[in-house]
């Protein structure tokens, strides 16, 4: 019940809001400036080369008929415009439909940095966080129940720029953050967490009594409520670091997942997939086991250990090399 993958991705939205904001605003104060250039080599060492590995992947499975994917979602996924064209709500196109939530992110690198270094952070920020706060849920009431609505950047930016909010209060100085993070801090994460999921535990009394549940203003609400709460429980643990849930979410184990994770969302498409999906046609079918659970957690941790070690790991360290020699340059 609680493994909801599209508050999934909400949760990274607001985290990705978070980490890229406060990184450009220690830019900014340090130098006076937002280098976009220099993010954009940044994120592109980070994101493309395990992508477009993946994206290849799929392509030759595509090539010897285990899918049968159209050249048009190849094109799409590859220029970040998942859904904007092309075909996508198809069960034989599964392996690339996750790729809208990484456009929606791409999308984000193209507007909010650039806003930041040619506006500030005062005024781009008024310009930015209001107009997805409101934009958001406005095109999530227009656009229901058309399927495309959660993939698409104007129905998600309120996530990314509740991330982007909490880090420019974080170093605006403006709210005294520590003292209201440190509020009873165990109960308010409690509350928190029972507000994410409220809408799970709405449903599920409304449906117990045959009662009606408002999908339309859920839809467009709930996400906003999300966000705000997990924008919460970032500044509760970030600004206060304490309690049993900040000592579990800092267990070597987790931290490693985490260190994971992008390569987990990328390839995990290839073996977790919903039940009754077909996956290998004709003579490849024997190769579905690898699809079924347990084994299929099996089988995408170990492509993610794959691709982060032998790909991912050694282009990080690289960029670091080039980081300190610009800097050592300057």
């Amino acid at each position: 019940m609680f493994l909801d993958g599209k508050l999934g991705v909400r949760v990274f939205f607001v985290i990705s809001g978070f980490l890229i904001t406060s990184l450009l605003l220690k830019e900014f104060s340090k130098t006076g400036r937002v280098s976009l250039k220099a993010f954009y080599q940044r994120r592109a060492l980070r994101i493309l080369p395990v992508y477009y590995c993946y994206i290849l992947a799929v392509g030759l499975l595509s090539w010897l008929g285990l899918r049968i994917i159209p050249p048009v979602n190849f094109i799409s996924a590859g220029v970040f415009a998942t859904d904007l064209w092309g075909e996508w709500y198809a069960p034989q196109y599964w392996p690339l439909a996750h790729t809208w939530s990484l456009s929606i992110e791409e999308q984000f690198y193209l507007t909010w940095p650039a806003l930041l270094a040619f506006l500030g952070p005062r005024f781009g920020g008024r310009l930015w966080i209001p107009f997805l706060l409101i934009l958001a849920p406005a095109m999530r009431w227009w656009m229901w129940p058309q399927p495309t609505m959660d993939h698409l950047f104007v129905a998600q930016g309120d996530a990314i720029a509740m991330g982007c909010l909490l880090a420019l209060l974080r170093s605006g100085g403006t709210w005294d953050l520590p003292r209201v993070f440190a509020f009873h801090p165990g109960l308010c994460r409690f509350i928190a967490v029972g507000l994410i999921y409220s809408n799970i535990c709405i449903a599920a009394m409304l449906h117990h009594y045959n009662l009606p549940y408002p999908t339309h203003l859920a839809l467009v609400l709930m996400p906003s409520l999300q966000c705000i709460m997990i924008a919460y429980l970032i500044g509760s643990f970030v600004t206060h670091r304490s309690g049993w849930a900040y000592w579990a979410l800092n267990l070597p184990v987790v931290q490693w997942v985490g260190r994971l994770s992008y390569s987990l969302y990328i390839w995990q498409q290839l073996v977790l997939v919903p039940v009754g999906t077909p996956v290998f046609p004709g003579h490849w079918s024997g190769a579905a086991w690898c699809t079924r659970f347990p084994q299929n957690l099996g089988v995408v941790v170990a492509l993610a250990c794959l691709s982060y070690y032998w790909l991912e790991k050694p282009l990080l360290a690289w960029r670091a090399r080039l980081a300190r020699s610009t800097a050592a340059g300057n």
